[in-house]
Order: C-alpha cells, then sequence, then structure tokens
C-alpha cells in the first residue's frame, strides 16, 4: 500500500467541515427518548465518515463533508471553491496516490458554544505514525 504524507491543512479542513455538518445535524435531530444520541457522537460518526470515504478512494462522498460553497487549499497553497472543484481535487489526488490511508483519533472534543466545538486530534497515516509529525 502507498502512503502520501497528508497536509495538516487538509486533515483540518475537513475535520471543520465535518464539524460543522454534524454540529447542524445534531441540532436538528430530534431523538425519541429510546435513543439519544449526543451532538459527540454526531461529530464522531462525522469525522469517521469523511475517513472512510477518503480511505475508499471516493472523492464523491468525501466531498459531502463540504458545505455547497466550501473551500480547501492544498499543501501548495492552492485554492479551490465549491464542492465541485474540490471534488475534482480529491479524485486527482486519489487517481495519482491509490490505496492511501488516513486514520484519524478524536482525543477530545469541547463544546465552545451552542454550534461550536473545538476538537483534539492527530493523524496516523503511515507517514505519521513513523515521524509522529501531527503530534
Amino acid at each position: 500500500m502507498k502512503s502520501s504524507r497528508l497536509p495538516l491543512s487538509t486533515i483540518a479542513l475537513g475535520l471543520t467541515c465535518c464539524l460543522t455538518v454534524a454540529m447542524t445535524q445534531a441540532q436538528e435531530n430530534k431523538p425519541t427518548p429510546s435513543t439519544k444520541p449526543t451532538p459527540t457522537d454526531a461529530i464522531v460518526k462525522s469525522i469517521h465518515s469523511f475517513a472512510a470515504a477518503f480511505n475508499a478512494g471516493d472523492a464523491k462522498k468525501l466531498v459531502a463533508h463540504f458545505v455547497e460553497d466550501g473551500e480547501y487549499i492544498d499543501d501548495t497553497g492552492t485554492l479551490f471553491k465549491g464542492r465541485e472543484a474540490i471534488r475534482a481535487e480529491f479524485a486527482a489526488f486519489f487517481k495519482a496516490l491509490p490505496g492511501t490511508q488516513l486514520a484519524i483519533d478524536v482525543e477530545a472534543i469541547r463544546f465552545v458554544g451552542d454550534s461550536l466545538g473545538d476538537r483534539r486530534r492527530y493523524c496516523r497515516c503511515d507517514e505519521c505514525r513513523r515521524r509522529k509529525c501531527h503530534r
């Protein structure tokens, strides 16, 4: 399996988008008395969904974690605006580096308001596991 060092900005942006989508979903969901998912559950689920889409090389599922007018800046500083541009960039990335894997551990989530959370995480991609470069 090939590995590539994924820029921290890519991971942070993706997780920020996951967090935004998950917070919105958590606020819109009205749990029944028998199932009471917490906002933390929704955030962690969204983060794992992002990683699963990345690991599957599925650019379409990955960009579903971005808002429609979201932005992504790659490690060279190139800005991609909107889901379609971001999808095309990730599709090219997956084509160039097939099999690249991403693992994310969420260590803690701290809520700083009704619609904003701060997450502590680190990357566990193959390169980072060797260097521990994102910890």
